[in-house]
C-alpha cells in the first residue's frame, strides 16, 4: 500500500525527508523513554508490548490459531459493536494491535524501542500523506505545510509509539489523501484500494472516527459533481445525517445513536478517576442535551489544558500549542467569515471532520490528557490552511 517511492514524491529533498524522518523516530524513542522512566506500569505504551508476548508465542507454537484466534468473541454474541465493555469489536481493537506487535516482535524480540520504530514509520507515512494531500491543495508554501503537518509537538508526540493511536493517524492520512486522489484527480486500482483499506483500519481501530468520515467524504465528493457552493453542499448532507439519527434515535428499536455516545460517556467515567480530569457532561440522550452540552464539549477541546494550570512540562508545550491553534483557527473562520478565504471543498471536508470529531471527543472524554492525544490526529486539518491564509488580504473569491 505504501512504499518509499511514495515518500519521494513529496517534492522534499532527500535530506528533508531524512531530517523529518529521523526528528519522527527520535520521538518515538524519547516517548518510550518518558513512559518508562516517569510513567512505568500505567501507560498503555509499554504494557501493549508486554501484552503481546503471549502473542508472539502462540505465533511461534501454532500459527493456525494465532490467525483465527481473531475471529473469536468471549461474549455469546458478535454484537454491541460501538459498546466499550462486553464487545467483541472493542476488544477487536487491542487484539488486532497486539497481534500486529506480535508479528514485529519474530524481528525485534519483544524489545520496545526497536517496534516503535516500525511504529513510528507507520505514523510517518501519515505525516506525508496529510502533507501531499496539502500540496495539492494549497501550493507554493512548503515551509508552512511542513511545520503543520510534521512538525506540531502532540501530533509528532502521540503518532509516535506503540499504540493503535499511529496506526489509525497512519490511516487517516493515507485515507484523506486516496479520498481527494480518486475523486479530484483519476479514479485508479491502486488509489482505490489504498482508500478501501485505510478506512477498513480506521473502522478496527476506532470506529466512531469512521462514522464520521461517511458524511463528510459523501460532501467532498458530491461537490464535484454538483455545480453549488460547497458549503451548501457539506450542510445539506450533515442536515440529512442528522435527520436520520435523530430518526433512528426516536423509531427504531436496536439503533439509538444518542445513547451510544451517553454510554461512551459513562465508560469511560467507570475508568476511574484521572490525574488529569474535567468535569463530566452531564449528557442525556436528547437533542436538547447535546445541544446545551455542545459549546462546553468544544471548550473542553478547544482549550484544555490552560497555560498555567500544571507544573511546566508536556503540558504546558501542549497548552501553549492548543491556545495557539484556537487562535490561528479563530482567524481562520474570520477570514473566511469577512470573504477573504474560499470556502473550497477540501477546506469544508478538513473543517467538518476536524469540528466533529473534537465534538464527539468533547462529549465522551472527561479527562485532558486523553482529549489531547484524541485531538492531536486532526490537528494538521485545520493548522495547515490557518498557516497558509495568515496572511491573506483579500482574494474576492467565490464561494
Amino acid at each position: 500500500m505504501c512504499n518509499i517511492s511514495f515518500v519521494k514524491k513529496t517534492g522534499l529533498s532527500h535530506k528533508s525527508i531524512l531530517f523529518l524522518y529521523l526528528l519522527k523516530i527520535s520521538v518515538a524513542l524519547l516517548l518510550g523513554w518518558i513512559t518508562m522512566t516517569f510513567t512505568p506500569g500505567v501507560n498503555d505504551y509499554w504494557s501493549n508490548n508486554i501484552q503481546a508476548i503471549p502473542e508472539h508465542a502462540l505465533l511461534m507454537k501454532d500459527p493456525v490459531r494465532f490467525i483465527t484466534s481473531i475471529g473469536y468473541s468471549n461474549y455469546d454474541e458478535y454484537g454491541n459493536y460501538f459498546g466499550s465493555v462486553n464487545s467483541y469489536w472493542n476488544d477487536l481493537e487491542v487484539n488486532l494491535l497486539l497481534k500486529i506487535i506480535a508479528v514485529l516482535d519474530i524481528f525485534t524480540r519483544g524489545n520496545y524501542f526497536v517496534n516503535s520504530i516500525f511504529f513510528a514509520s507507520f505514523g510517518f507515512i501519515g505525516h506525508v500523506a496529510i502533507f501531499r494531500l496539502l500540496k495539492m491543495a494549497f501550493p507554493g508554501k512548503d515551509s508552512v505545510l511542513i511545520i503543520a503537518c510534521f512538525l506540531l509537538p502532540s501530533t509528532l508526540y502521540f503518532t509516535s509509539g506503540v499504540h493503535k493511536d499511529t496506526l489509525l493517524f497512519g490511516c487517516l492520512g493515507l485515507y484523506c489523501y486516496s479520498l481527494y486522489v480518486c475523486v479530484v484527480d483519476k479514479l485508479n486500482w491502486r488509489h482505490l484500494t489504498t482508500l478501501v483499506l485505510s478506512f477498513t483500519g480506521i473502522l478496527l481501530f476506532r470506529n466512531y472516527t469512521a462514522i464520521l468520515l461517511l458524511p463528510c467524504s459523501l460532501a467532498f465528493a458530491l461537490c464535484h459533481f454538483f455545480p453549488f457552493r460547497p458549503w451548501k453542499i457539506f450542510l445539506t448532507v450533515y442536515l440529512v445525517f442528522f435527520s436520520l439519527a435523530v430518526l433512528a434515535q426516536l423509531v427504531t428499536n436496536h439503533l439509538h445513536p444518542f445513547d451510544l455516545i451517553v454510554q461512551k460517556l459513562a465508560d469511560f467515567k467507570d475508568l476511574g478517576i484521572a490525574g488529569s480530569q474535567l468535569p463530566a457532561l452531564n449528557l442525556q440522550p436528547t437533542i436538547g442535551s447535546f445541544i446545551e452540552s455542545a459549546p462546553p464539549a468544544l471548550g473542553h477541546v478547544f482549550l484544555r489544558p490552560y497555560v498555567f494550570e500544571h507544573s511546566f512540562g508536556l503540558w504546558t508545550v501542549l497548552a501553549c500549542e492548543i491556545t495557539l491553534f484556537s487562535l490561528l483557527t479563530l482567524a481562520l473562520f474570520w477570514k473566511v467569515f469577512r470573504h477573504k478565504i474560499s470556502l473550497s471543498p477540501l477546506l469544508c471536508f478538513m473543517v467538518a471532520i476536524t469540528i466533529s470529531s473534537f465534538l464527539i471527543i468533547g462529549y465522551i472524554v472527561p479527562n485532558t490528557g486523553s482529549i489531547a492525544r484524541y485531538r492531536s490526529l486532526f490537528l494538521p486539518f485545520l493548522i495547515a490552511p490557518a498557516l497558509y491564509y495568515r496572511n491573506t488580504r483579500s482574494h474576492n473569491m467565490k464561494f
